[in-house]
């Protein structure tokens, strides 16, 4: 079993809260489509990051969380800072500045390869086990349908590329970590470690922005932008509280790999609402995906995932 977890329905509410996260990357990524391409892409990034903190720090506020906060020790402080610099700064300028340079394809690529770097990190640094063939077997089935999505666009690696794959490492360092940082009798609440996220994010990003000279473009804010963002920042809200107890209950591992189904999710969107008929290599490369995903995982987790939010609904209803 990936990552030491031995109770089945924490670990089922783990992949429920992945799912979950999955379905509201797909949406984010089918709104940021229209965000990013219309706004400076920093500017845009800042302000919904920025909104999705005050969505977080309002959520610890109703759930009277600010003992959480209160009890944070200088060691907890420093990983706070470690998941905002590493996490919600430095990798979200890389990344959006890598695909306004490069190859959005490319870019694509090397993003939906998060769940290897994630296990390999896993594996490296936390000893975090992934050995499991199935998990393999998965991974591999997954990499050949996004070679089949990468051979659709204009495939190059330069500096924009490269920065696309150092914001991924990164994440999924940060990932990695995150699931021990919530974890033991020192452990960070889910709901404090995503504000910190973002609001260290927030100045980290600042403080690159003042120093390369872009801040004044970036915070020139347009009423859409503004529009725009509210509406991504509260998607990312709700990214943040759905991923966080996933990390909590289930591996890095198989929370990054349940997370690549937003891609079909997100082109079953453009079909319904913008009518992009997708190719048959499209379809072939995220049915591959999705194939890869749910063998790397594993049925019988989804099987358990799907019992678990059935009887969390039946216990609302009835």
């Amino acid at each position: 079993m990936m990552g030491g977890i031995s109770d089945s329905s924490d670990e089922s509410m783990g992949i429920s809260f992945a799912l979950l996260t999955a379905v509201v990357s797909g949406f984010s990524v089918f709104i940021n489509a229209f965000g990013a391409k219309s706004f400076d892409p920093f500017g845009y990034t800042l302000l919904k990051n920025a909104i999705a903190a005050a969505a977080i720090f309002c959520a610890i506020a109703f759930l009277s969380k600010f003992g959480a906060i209160r009890r944070l020790t200088p060691k907890n402080l420093g990983r706070l800072a470690f998941v905002g610099i590493i996490g919600g700064g430095i990798p979200f300028m890389l990344f959006f500045y890598g695909l306004s340079i490069g190859s959005a394809a490319a870019g694509g690529f090397i993003y939906r390869l998060l769940f290897v770097f994630t296990a390999i990190i896993s594996v490296l640094l936390l000893r975090q086990g992934v050995a499991d063939r199935r998990y393999a077997i998965g991974a591999a089935i997954a990499i050949a349908g996004n070679l089949i999505l990468l051979s659709l666009g204009k495939f190059s690696f330069g500096i924009g590329e490269l920065c696309a794959l150092a914001a991924t490492i990164m994440w999924a360092l940060e990932w990695t970590f995150t699931k021990k940082f919530l974890e033991g009798e020192d452990a960070i609440d889910g709901d404090v470690l995503a504000f910190g996220r973002f609001g260290i994010g927030i100045v980290a990003m600042t403080v690159i922005l003042a120093a390369t000279g872009g801040l004044g473009t970036a915070l020139a804010f347009s009423a859409d932008e503004i529009i725009w963002s509210l509406i991504a920042g509260g998607l990312l809200f709700l990214f943040a509280t759905f991923w966080y107890r996933s990390l909590k209950h289930t591996s890095p591992a198989n929370a990054t790999a349940i997370l690549a189904l937003a891609g079909p999710i997100t082109t079953s969107l453009n079909f319904a609402f913008l009518g992009k008929m997708p190719g048959i290599y499209e379809i072939t490369g995220l049915s591959l995906i999705a194939i890869g995903m749910v063998t790397a995982v594993g049925i019988a987790r989804f099987a358990g995932a799907f019992s678990y939010a059935k009887e969390v609904v039946k216990s609302y209803v009835t």
